[in-house]
């Protein structure tokens, strides 16, 4: 078996005369000296071993490495036809270009002006069709749609001039939920949610107002009991459910209007000492006034009672009147019918304003007043007989 070493010249004494059959021959009965095996039939070099690095299998025909180790980093399989590398680890590092843009450092096949590009040191964006998508900057804060982050705020949005524009959108199984500005130059704001459910607002991990899937807005609780409810634990000043602390100058305020149809109906007045609560009562808004001539009579009619309420059947008695009572008399003055219930049979309770009784004991005091002063003039003649 012939030994050579790297370098060695060999000869059959024929200038030009080794031949293909001659090579294999001496290949065939080589013993290296250096780690290296070659199979002439495969072409395949089964080990190489430089201290450095191992070529386990290199195969001509398929142009494939199965392992390239060489101290700072691998690659698993190297194919030459499909230029694949499916695992590479490296420890020293891999540099590029900055980019643009339009022409991104690093891109997918096929694909120039989408990837990722170095604007700035320490910053990292990233561009689709040729514009910038995202970055992110020396500080760790990111930017979606601008470059211009705001400074101190971790997330910067901003939108491509669409109806929602500049938003933080969440999409679940087609429930669009966004929170938006209406457009690029609109200062007005949106927060949306497309689905039947709710939007809520906490602090202190607890919920402090929502607005439910029919458009109730609720503070304090989460049942509503009409348009808005309002609920606050406990009782006493701080506690207060609604507080009014922001009416300033001089005269009467309004803290509070009410509209029906859009025209104003009444509302809660307030002064610098006192408060009002107003029905509108102006002239022009009526017709067909006529004289109360029975006010004593109506009034002798009205049940009036000294009771307890049942939610507080221990507390002091109170004056008032039983709402479908006082109805037959003043039925102005009671909302809702005697006994009705709801869908679920729970009472609707009726109510009272008391404010609307008024009218009528004025009228009463006003015939009375006419008696007494009828009675005062009989006396003063009785006595100058």
């Amino acid at each position: 078996m012939a030994n050579f070493t790297a370098g060695t010249s060999f000869s059959d004494g024929v200038t030009n005369d080794v031949t293909a059959a001659k090579l294999n021959a001496l290949v065939a009965d080589a013993v290296p000296t250096s780690n290296l095996s070659l199979t002439s039939t495969t072409g395949t070099i089964a080990t190489f071993n430089s201290t450095t690095g191992t070529i386990a299998t290199l195969n001509s025909t398929t142009g494939t490495i199965a392992t390239l180790n060489s101290t700072t980093g691998t690659i698993a399989t190297l194919n030459s036809t499909t230029g694949t590398i499916p695992t590479l680890v490296a420890t020293t590092l891999v540099t590029t270009g900055t980019g643009t843009a339009a022409a991104p450092a690093i891109v997918p096949t096929g694909d120039t002006n989408t990837g990722i590009f170095f604007p700035a040191a320490d910053t990292i964006a990233f561009s689709e069709g040729g514009a910038e998508a995202m970055r992110i900057d020396s500080s760790g804060n990111v930017g979606i749609g601008t470059s211009s982050l705001a400074p101190g705020h971790r997330v910067s949005l901003t939108g491509d001039g669409s109806t929602i524009t500049g938003g933080l959108v969440l999409n679940t199984n087609s429930n669009l939920t966004y929170v938006s500005a209406v457009s690029p130059s609109s200062a007005d704001f949106e927060m949306w949610n497309s689905a039947n459910g709710y939007v809520r607002i906490g602090t202190n991990s607890q919920e402090r107002l929502r607005i439910d899937s029919s458009g109730n807005l609720l503070v304090g609780t989460a049942t509503a009991i009409g348009k808005f409810t309002v609920e606050a634990a406990g009782g006493g000043v701080s506690t207060t459910p609604i507080t009014t602390n922001s009416i300033t100058g001089a005269g009467t305020r309004f803290a509070a209007g009410f509209y029906y149809s859009g025209a104003k109906v009444g509302g809660i007045e307030v002064t610098a000492s006192a408060t009002s609560y107003v029905t509108s009562s102006d002239y022009r808004l009526k017709t067909n006034l006529e004289p109360i001539s029975n006010g004593i009579e109506r009034v002798k009619q009205l049940p009036v009672y000294r009771f307890n309420w049942i939610a507080d059947q221990s507390g002091n008695k109170v004056d008032g009147f039983v709402a479908h009572e006082a109805k037959q008399i003043i039925p102005e003055c009671v909302s809702g019918e005697k006994d009705a219930v709801d869908a679920d049979g729970k009472p609707i309770y009726q109510g009272i304003d008391q404010s609307k009784i008024v009218p009528l004991l004025t009228a009463a005091l006003k015939e009375a007043i006419a008696k007494i002063e009828t009675l005062e003039a009989k006396v003063t003649a009785l006595e100058a007989a």
